[in-house]
């Protein structure tokens, strides 16, 4: 049986609703430590004809190229190729940056941003000139 008390402000105390509560505050404060900027997973290029996995060594992120279509230019990239590389969360401006990006040839600077749960803006520079391309969250076996 749950001892109920009647406080004197004539409101009604049972252990079992301060229990309650107390679960739903720690389970709001734990979500609260998931990690919401998570750029890890696999991520189809703007052009939907190249994936790149994205994954964490230490603090560093990586980007692999793991699958690309008959349409892709294999001048630019191949599987297999490490596309991203030294890109560091900045929790300040909820960003990542410091990287680089390997494409045709040329190493660029790299910055990742994730603007949803499943989309991330990617912004790759050189000198004053910049490009930004939106991808997509996928699983490995979509197209």
């Amino acid at each position: 049986m749950i001892a109920i008390k009647q406080l004197s402000t004539g409101r009604i105390h049972t252990p079992s609703l301060s229990i309650s509560i107390m679960f739903w505050v720690a389970l709001f404060l734990d979500i609260g430590n998931i990690d919401l900027q998570d750029i890890t997973g696999v991520w189809l290029m703007s052009n939907k004809n190249v994936k790149v996995e994205v994954y964490k060594t230490g603090d560093l992120y990586t980007g692999k190229v793991i699958w690309m279509n008959e349409e892709a230019n294999k001048n630019n990239f191949r599987i297999g190729d490490i596309i991203i590389d030294k890109l560091q969360y900045n929790s300040l401006n909820q960003i990542y940056e410091g990287g680089n990006f390997y494409g045709r040839g040329h190493r660029l600077n790299c910055e990742v941003k994730l603007v949803g749960p499943d989309l991330i803006k990617v912004r790759v520079s050189k000198g004053g000139l910049h490009q930004e391309r939106f991808c997509k969250r996928v699983k490995i076996t979509d197209n």
